[in-house]
């Protein structure tokens, strides 16, 4: 509760400022990056459904700026990342079928990013986290077929993290837990 009052108070101060009425990209991303914090402490609480409304003013805050800039690659990840946290917590809501339209608009962001640089490891390893987070919420929400894709996607996409990196000690473990799902699926046919 400490860390919310905090994020209160940064968020009072804030308004009382000049800055707030400030029109600059950096001010209101940070805005939008307060919101995302405050959500991700609800969260951390265990209270998911007070999280939403501070993710999904951190996510509109966020469409608007890439918006204006549409390819400032901050701006398209931070989008991509607004998407991907309503995705998860309507997930743990036990709401997968309203978290899947944010998990395809993370989904696509995240494949948006990888594409326009093929060499950004950190790009790559968004993707994946992606891929297997929205396998989850499709197998929450029953579509197997959806989620042995996603499930593929992601073995493909950390198998090119882990060529390019072999020293990963993350992506092996990863990689042989997504195999041993997609193997149970198959295996349910």
């Amino acid at each position: 509760q400490g860390a919310l009052d905090r994020y209160a108070m940064a968020r009072a101060v804030l308004s009382r400022s000049p800055l707030d009425r400030s029109q600059a990209w950096a001010v209101r991303r940070f805005r939008g990056l307060l919101d995302e914090r405050v959500g991700a402490i609800h969260r951390s609480l265990g209270d998911p459904e007070a999280a939403l409304e501070p993710f999904r003013a951190s996510l509109a805050q966020r469409v608007q700026l890439a918006s204006e800039d549409p390819n400032h690659l901050d701006a398209l990840r931070d989008v991509a990342i607004g998407h991907q946290l309503l995705c998860q917590v309507e997930a743990e809501l036990g709401r997968p079928d309203r978290g899947i339209p944010d998990c395809e608009a993370a989904l696509e962001r995240f494949r948006e990013l990888r594409e326009l640089d093929l060499d950004n490891r950190a790009a790559a390893v968004d993707l994946a986290i992606m891929q297997g987070a929205a396998a989850q919420v499709q197998a929450q929400a029953g579509d197997r077929a959806a989620t042995r894709s996603l499930v593929g996607e992601a073995i493909r996409t950390r198998e090119a993290i882990l060529a390019g990196d072999p020293g990963n000690t993350v992506n092996p473990r990863v990689l042989a837990e997504l195999r041993t799902w997609l193997a149970a699926l198959a295996a349910e046919g």
